[in-house]
């Protein structure tokens, strides 16, 4: 099965009676049938003012560093990028030992007690490739031909085709 997971906040503005309406659309991709299903609702009210302009300070092949505004009056945030997560008493946070050239989503979330955490803001960033440091460098290019890279213009991972009008015989 394939279940896609969407969360939303609806901010509503005065008090009353709501109707809540789901669409659900079979492509048929996967055929007539599977059927839609909701599971797993939940409808409350969130206490804990959200953390705002998370943005990212700093990236090298290794680290990101974040940073955010608080919400309220909050002290402490749980922050992650899908592998470690963590919770900062200031507003930034920087996560060391990663990966290189790899991508990373970081949510941040408030913590206003126990149980009581803010719906998370989240900005998807990647790290830099790995900087080359030992010369002289040499690089043959052998697992990529010519019907990958200048013909496509599909570059290796990490690099930049420089001379597009270059011709090379297959």
């Amino acid at each position: 099965s394939c279940w896609t997971t969407v969360t939303g906040v609806a901010n509503v503005p005065y008090p009353g009676i709501y109707k809540i309406a789901v669409l659900w659309h079979n492509d048929v991709a996967a055929g007539d049938n599977p059927a839609g299903a909701i599971d797993n609702i939940y409808l409350g009210e969130y206490t804990c003012p959200f953390p705002s302009n998370l943005s990212v300070t700093s990236v090298t092949s290794n680290s990101i560093t974040v940073s955010w505004t608080p919400g309220g009056d909050e002290i402490s945030w749980l922050v992650s990028n899908g592998h470690q997560t963590v919770t900062e008493h200031s507003t930034s946070h920087t996560f060391t030992g990663l990966t290189p050239n790899t991508s990373y989503t970081i949510s941040v979330s408030s913590i206003c007690g126990n149980d009581n955490n803010s719906i998370a803001v989240k900005t998807t960033v990647s790290t830099l490739c790995t900087p080359i440091t030992n010369f002289p460098y040499s690089d043959n290019f052998d697992s990529y031909t010519s019907s990958t890279t200048v013909k496509t213009g599909v570059e290796p991972t990490c690099w930049t085709l420089a001379h597009q009008d270059v011709t090379m015989a297959d």
